[in-house]
């Protein structure tokens, strides 16, 4: 991984919320299942890594573009979270806590975006 994409602060932030994500106790059911699996079509990585792929496409323009789906990934996970407290498979502290790191990179993640936007 290119250095660059090591010292972005979005992406140290989401990496960490994947840990935090991952590091609450879930059922084995659940974690199992194609919403949570490393392999599923629908996972909490995908935020990381669509912040990876964005500074991979070179063009500010591709840049902002890929922001964009990190966001929408990002929005995604949180309601997957949201969904997983109403079912009872999470506590609401754990929600409100992963929500607040989860607005925050939110936040990065948009002024990144914009930032990108402006220099094209």
């Amino acid at each position: 991984m290119p250095e660059s994409i090591g010292n972005l602060e979005i992406w140290k932030q989401a990496v960490k919320l994947v840990k935090t994500v991952y590091s609450f106790p879930m059922p084995g059911s659940l974690m199992s299942s194609s919403v949570w699996s490393p392999r599923g079509s629908v996972r909490p990585c995908l935020v990381p890594a669509n912040i990876v792929e964005s500074v991979g496409r070179g063009s500010r323009r591709e840049i902002a573009r890929f922001g964009r789906v990190a966001l929408g990934s990002l929005y995604e996970l949180d309601t997957l979270l949201v969904m997983a407290t109403q079912l009872g498979y999470r506590a609401e502290a754990d929600l409100r806590k992963l929500q607040t790191e989860i607005a925050t990179l939110a936040k990065g993640i948009s002024n990144f975006v914009r930032y990108q936007k402006i220099r094209t």
